[in-house]
């Protein structure tokens, strides 16, 4: 599908990279059509299907970005706070998938007509070949050499620091915004007569936030949530202005042409 980013509060220059190389299943179809010199080569929608798996990525990223920031809109609280957590590692989560795209296009669009056709209509094949790809086996030529230097750029750039905060969170522990190593506890009075009855009554005081007592705490790794947030947005712009790059470098006429038409028909 086609993607919107109305009503999303975030800009970006390169947001018409999202839905620029996008058609429709069934005009992929047409292609199959055309004239023997003209018709859609199945290299062409390998690259079509993974152009599709770059942008729901990224989409998906932006989308989580964005609610992020609507949650620091609100108050701080435990909720909010939370929801803030859950949203901005989320957008973390999709943009390095997207980012691992990116290689995977690279990686197909290194195979030869033959090759991407038996991926193409046999899908546990490709599945076999996306997961047991890895970046180092990546074989070089003069269509992708530029390219590879330039996603590498990017990587030490923007994403270095963005996936070690998603490594963290995947292997390690949880993130956490805070200003100093203390939480707030509360004091309850045991009554040992009715130990249930005495929790019951102090607990109000917890829920409510009456008379904090600042205590040390363990807590998760410590990161600027705001510094983060605008690392992705500069991020993600990036690598749509990349994934435009990758586009152009492999699209061809009948590609090209079945976009045309598409876009003629909506």
């Amino acid at each position: 599908m086609k993607y919107s980013l109305e009503g999303v509060q975030l800009n970006f220059k390169n947001e018409d990279i999202i839905n620029k190389y996008f058609i429709d299943d069934t005009i992929l179809l047409v292609g199959n059509k055309f004239k023997s010199e003209y018709r859609i080569k199945s290299t062409q929608k390998i690259l079509f299907l993974k152009y599709k798996s770059v942008t729901f990525n990224i989409f998906t990223s932006v989308l989580y970005l964005n609610r992020f920031i609507e949650f620091s809109k609100y108050k701080k609280t435990e909720f909010n706070n939370y929801n803030k957590l859950i949203n901005i590692q989320s957008s973390n989560s999709y943009l390095q998938a997207a980012y691992d795209n990116l290689y995977q296009i690279i990686n197909f669009m290194s195979f030869d007509e033959d090759t991407n056709k038996t991926f193409f209509e046999n899908n546990n094949k490709r599945y076999n070949t996306e997961m047991n790809f890895r970046i180092e086996n990546l074989k070089k030529d003069s269509y992708n050499k530029e390219l590879i230097k330039i996603i590498n750029n990017f990587y030490k750039n923007h994403m270095k620091k963005l996936r070690f905060y998603n490594n963290y969170v995947k292997h390690n522990g949880h993130l956490e915004e805070y200003e100093d190593d203390t939480t707030s506890i509360y004091q309850i009075d045991l009554d040992k007569e009715n130990v249930l009855s005495s929790l019951e009554r102090g607990l109000i005081n917890v829920y409510n936030g009456v008379n904090p007592i600042n205590s040390k705490a363990a807590k998760g790794y410590k990161v600027d949530l705001n510094e983060l947030s605008k690392v992705l947005q500069v991020a993600i712009d990036e690598l749509l202005h990349i994934l435009d790059m990758v586009m152009e470098n492999y699209i061809d006429d009948s590609y090209r042409g079945l976009i045309r038409i598409y876009n003629q028909t909506i």
